[in-house]
C-alpha cells in the first residue's frame, strides 16, 4: 500500500512539474504566489509530513519496546523520532507560510528561509544519526548477555 501511495504522489508531482512554468520561475516559496508553484510544494509538503509522521511513529514504537534489552538501540530510535517530528515541523512551517502568503497574512520570506531549512536539517540529521546509532545499539550485547545478537 506504502509503495502505490509513493507512486501516486511521484506521478502527481511529476505531472506538476510538468505543468509548471519552470524556465520562468523555481519551485521555491519565492514563488508561492503563483499557483502551479503553490501546489508542487504543497503536494510535496503534504507527503513530507506524513513520512515525518510515519518515521516518528513507528521510531518511537521500536524504542519503546527495545527499552529494556537495548537501551543504546532504543536511544537512536528516540533520536530518529525527533527527527521525524523535525520533519513534520518543517513542512508544517513551509505549507503555513505558503498559506499564509496566499490569505495575504505570510510572516517575512527571510524569516522562513531562516526557519524551515534549519528544522530540515536536524530532521535530516537526527534520523541519520538516530538509525546509525540503533544499528550501533543493537550490536552491543543486552545488558547481562554474554554476546552480541
Amino acid at each position: 500500500m506504502r509503495l502505490f501511495a509513493v507512486c501516486c504522489v511521484v506521478a502527481a508531482m511529476i505531472w506538476e512539474f510538468h505543468m509548471a512554468d519552470t524556465a520562468h520561475t523555481e519551485l521555491s516559496t519565492a514563488y508561492a504566489r503563483r499557483a502551479d508553484v503553490r501546489l508542487y510544494l504543497l503536494t510535496y509538503l503534504g507527503f513530507t509530513a506524513i513520512a515525518g509522521l510515519e518515521i516518528g511513529a513507528f521510531s518511537t514504537g521500536l524504542a519503546i519496546a527495545a527499552w529494556r534489552q537495548r537501551r543504546a538501540a532504543a536511544t537512536g530510535l528516540s533520536i530518529a523520532a525527533a527527527g521525524g517530528i523535525f520533519g513534520v515541523a518543517y513542512a508544517l512551517s513551509r505549507s503555513a507560510y505558503i498559506i499564509a502568503d496566499r490569505t495575504g497574512h505570510a510572516w517575512p520570506l527571510s524569516v522562513e528561509n531562516a526557519v524551515s531549512p534549519a528544522l530540515a536539517g536536524l530532521s535530516i540529521i537526527c534520523v541519520a544519526t538516530g538509525l546509525a546509532l540503533a544499528t550501533i545499539g543493537y550490536h552491543i550485547s543486552p545488558k547481562g548477555a554474554g554476546s552480541a545478537v
